[in-house]
């Protein structure tokens, strides 16, 4: 029900920049925002954001001169805009449908959803009249259509698996990049441009071989027929994001059915042909664009779909004679191609302007006495410490984890960090521990080994957690924002008779005892974190 909220930023905003297959990605997402506690309690709101240099997402570097100015005064004006629109707004008012919204060559479009379903039908009607056009004057049989769909649907898979194996492997030829959020390394813009020109590359010589073999009429109807289940597709399951693919079909199809029609002048049929493109590239280019910024090499694949679906209308609009654009479209590809990933190899090294990201934790185990330095880097780098191993089985429940390397830390005084815990007892003889933090924490993790036993977990007397009667395994959970010089701990079992064994961890932030970090590497969050072990 965001239509009202949507005319608003309309009537407000001096440059507005959203679109609403972010609010349908946005419901997907299994992660939270900050605007999902308004969310949950049913308060509706305009999320805003910015993605642009996602590198230096949650980095040691994430700092005013890695920030955009230009996004900040943007922010500022769109708030400040807002502030005064709402003001002055009925917020009482009943908020009904959604809105299909999105930026096209500087405009910012939006209408309600509900006209998506009348855009989908003119365009499954369209793509239905140019078959029934082809059919009438005898320029395409079903046999030829059969084939020529079920080649460009095994084209389309086909790229997009090679896609996927780009990314694949770059991630593989380039580990470094995966101590980045979401391999959001500073180069990794050029893989986009990597993947469309081998998209290029393919899909050209595959389009040119179904034309020839299948004639132009075929390899237009298929075309359509794709860009119809794609509509379908979105239209079922992302309504306000379908606008992506039904626009397309619409414009494609109607300069599909000017080209087709001879009485048409060539010059009328060129221009249209290229207003059809001009609109498929100020929809999708942006899709493309913001869709790998926000995922990067996770999502390559789909990032350059759009470009598979560009490539196969410019070929119905044009491929006539199979082979006019071959050659020099050919060259495009593989040039860029080979450009792109030569130039991201050549900032694929970290400096000291684009340092590396490197994870390292210092533990001390309290009850064995035993310390480590530890990192959950899959690869070890130039910048970790020497004598960095594998993790051994033994080792791997001190961090609940089974991919750390790990260095033994003898002779280090972790006692300035070193927490008092007093056993105390209540009533019930039940078991609750006071600890008492020399200095106060960044955080606190408590992980209770097996929960079966446990009724319920309190911290400083509010109620944390109650589990149910069934309830198995383990259980973690961070404390943050409370004062954490001291913390109370009270564990309610369900049978007082069997002990429940828990671990405590006080997170501090920075390293205990310095260690020596290269000129292009910074430690991600660096932290010191004593464990402890408590019997309840």
């Amino acid at each position: 029900n965001n239509y009202w909220l949507v005319n608003q930023v309309a009537e407000a905003y001096q440059k507005p920049v959203a679109n609403s297959m972010s609010f349908e990605v946005y419901k997907l997402m299994p992660n939270s925002s900050d605007f999902t506690i308004f969310n949950k309690y049913g308060i509706k709101g305009v999320n805003h954001a910015f993605i642009d240099g996602f590198s230096y997402y949650h980095h040691p570097q994430d700092d005013v001169q890695h920030l955009s100015p230009e996004s900040v005064q943007h922010t500022g004006e769109n708030m400040y805009l807002a502030a005064r629109q709402f003001l002055n707004a009925d917020l009482e008012i009943e908020n009904k449908g959604n809105a299909t919204f999105f930026n096209f060559y500087g405009l910012f479009i939006y209408y309600s959803s509900s006209y998506d379903t009348l855009l989908l039908i003119l365009g499954l009607f369209l793509c239905l009249l140019y078959v029934g056009r082809s059919v009438q004057k005898k320029t395409l049989s079903f046999g030829s259509l059969i084939v020529s769909f079920f080649a460009l649907l095994f084209i389309t898979i086909v790229c997009l698996g090679l896609a996927l194996g780009l990314s694949f492997g770059i991630k593989s030829l380039y580990p470094q990049y995966a101590t980045f959020y979401s391999y959001h390394y500073y180069n990794h813009e050029w893989y986009l441009l990597a993947g469309v020109g081998l998209i290029l590359f393919v899909c050209i010589q595959s389009c040119s071989l179904v034309a020839k073999k299948w004639g132009i009429e075929s390899l237009r109807v298929s075309v359509l027929l794709l860009l119809a289940l794609f509509s379908v597709g979105l239209f079922i399951y992302l309504k306000t994001g379908a606008y992506l693919m039904i626009i397309p079909l619409i414009s494609s199809a109607v300069a599909f059915l000017i080209k087709r029609e001879k009485a048409t002048s060539p010059t009328l049929g060129a221009v249209l042909s290229v207003l059809a493109l001009l609109c498929i590239i100020g929809l999708w280019v942006f899709l493309s664009h913001s869709l790998y910024l926000a995922f990067s090499l996770f999502i390559l694949a789909g990032a350059v779909l759009p470009s598979l679906l560009f490539v196969y209308v410019l070929s119905g609009l044009f491929f006539e004679d199979p082979f006019s654009f071959k050659l020099p479209l050919s060259i495009l590809g593989i040039g860029l191609f080979i450009t792109t990933m030569f130039m991201a190899h050549l900032q694929s090294t970290p400096s000291k302007e684009k340092p590396l990201l490197v994870d390292l934790t210092m533990y001390h185990q309290t009850d064995t006495n035993k310390s480590y330095l530890a990192s959950k880097d899959a690869h070890l780098y130039f910048a970790h410490p020497e004598g960095m191993a594998k993790a051994e089985e033994e080792t791997w429940e001190d961090y609940r984890s089974s991919k750390l390397f790990v260095k033994d830390l003898p002779n280090v005084d972790f006692s300035t960090l070193d927490s008092q815990i007093d056993t105390l007892y209540d009533i019930e003889r039940q078991v609750t521990y006071s600890i008492h933090n020399p200095t106060r924490t960044e955080s606190t993790k408590i992980l209770i080994e097996e929960v079966n036993n446990v009724d319920s977990l309190f911290v400083d007397g509010v109620l944390n957690k109650v589990f149910e009667a069934e309830a198995k395994g383990r259980y973690a959970t961070h404390l943050f924002g409370m004062a954490q010089d001291s913390a109370t701990v009270r564990i309610v079992k369900r049978d007082k008779s069997k002990s429940v064994r828990i671990e405590l961890q006080n997170i501090y932030s920075g390293f205990i005892e310095e260690i020596p970090i290269p000129d292009n590497a910074l430690w991600r969050h660096p932290s010191t974190q004593l464990i402890y072990q408590l019997e309840f």
